[in-house]
């Protein structure tokens, strides 16, 4: 169902996450512009343009900028209808799919010239999931817990707003630690979440030792943490880590967002009562201009409150016909009222555009 709040992760739950993430994050470590996912594939017979459009703004926001779609279902016909599928009705919507194309190819080009605009990285439980693989490839009840601890801070970050990146054992390994942050060849980051993780290797567990102590900010989000020595065990000794326990607890969405809050910065802030029914990923270009772009995920028009660090207007980029105008708004804050089904790109420019009405 597209017009659930509690469901709005579309035939998935929250570990679906991972799916775009993986290879949005695999590509700015790598330093690759392009993301691809083939999508729409397994979507129900009776999908519409809308339902593809709702994906694809889920998608694009967690770091998909090219869709390669699987049109059978939009444009199925002939033998393949009748002979292969089963099927003996053709979907009324080809002739229209060209809208749709021409929406994601928008959308998707102005993402892949950006990168995320974020501080915040969540480490990759590789090392965690080796650890707790038993013999015969059944997944215990542990390492079950250990992945819906990992991608319930997921969840977190995405419905309260936090952009953040897969940090992967191998980057952790080469990065330094500078001025508090860590540093990689492709960004530099102020927080660092452990979620979800049992075990790590030596190398590991130092690095994020030495970030932990030099200010970098960490949390560590579920089970304790042991780092395995050829001696043996011992835990992970973050003396300054912001810990959650209770990731299962009815405020921890709250909790976890208020603890972030107190500690890192986000180039945007999206508040108000309907915030959690839309996504929103910030983005950054390479001249360091800043972009938002959100989406409308559940029905009814959604009143938002978008909140910058002054000194910057703000323009709207329709992302449905490329219009642009800059809307009313005060040093820093503006509010707006984003309709069913839409999304938008919100940009910070010193010279905006005079238009300050959006397009008929």
């Amino acid at each position: 169902n597209f017009t659930e709040p509690e469901h709005w992760y579309s035939f998935g739950a929250k570990s679906l996450i991972k799916t775009p993430k993986q290879p949005a994050s695999a590509a700015r470590f790598s330093d690759r512009s392009r993301v691809m996912c083939e999508s729409y594939g397994v979507l129900p017979w009776t999908k519409t343009q809308a339902d593809e459009k709702y994906l694809t703004d889920w998608l694009v926001a967690l770091g998909v900028n090219m869709i390669n779609d699987n049109s059978l279902i939009a444009d199925i016909s002939d033998f393949r209808k009748r002979g292969a599928s089963g099927k003996h009705f053709t979907q009324p919507y080809w002739p229209y799919e060209h809208i749709y194309y021409t929406y994601a190819g928008r959308i998707c080009a102005m993402s892949a010239g950006t990168v995320l605009d974020t501080e915040l990285l969540i480490l990759y439980p590789s090392t965690t999931w080796w650890a707790n693989t038993h013999a015969g490839g059944e997944v215990c009840d542990e390492l079950r817990n250990l992945e819906i601890a990992f991608d319930t801070a997921a969840d977190v970050l995405v419905r309260k707003h936090w952009d953040f990146e897969f940090l992967y054992e191998q980057i952790l390994k080469d990065s330094t630690v500078r001025d508090g942050r860590l540093v990689t060849e492709y960004g530099s980051f102020r927080g660092i979440i452990i979620a979800g993780i049992s075990h790590l290797k030596p190398e590991h567990a130092a690095r994020l030792e030495e970030f932990d102590a030099a200010g970098g900010v960490t949390f560590i989000v579920g089970s304790d943490v042991r780092v395995m020595e050829k001696g043996g065990d011992r835990p992970l000794k973050l003396a300054n880590a912001i810990t959650l326990k209770d990731w299962r607890a009815d405020g921890f969405y709250d909790e976890f967002d208020a603890a972030l809050k107190e500690r890192i910065e986000q180039p945007w802030a999206i508040s108000g009562s309907d915030a959690a029914n839309i996504i929103s990923s910030a983005r950054v270009d390479g001249s360091g201009g800043r972009h938002l772009f959100i989406a409308n995920m559940t029905s009814g028009d959604k009143t938002l409150n978008i909140e910058w660090k002054p000194g910057a207007k703000v323009e709207f980029r329709d992302a449905d016909n490329a219009d642009c105008w800059m809307p009313e708004q005060s040093e820093g804050s503006l509010s707006f009222v984003l309709p069913e089904g839409q999304s938008i790109w919100l940009t910070q420019t010193p010279d905006p555009t005079r238009r300050t009405e959006p397009p008929a």
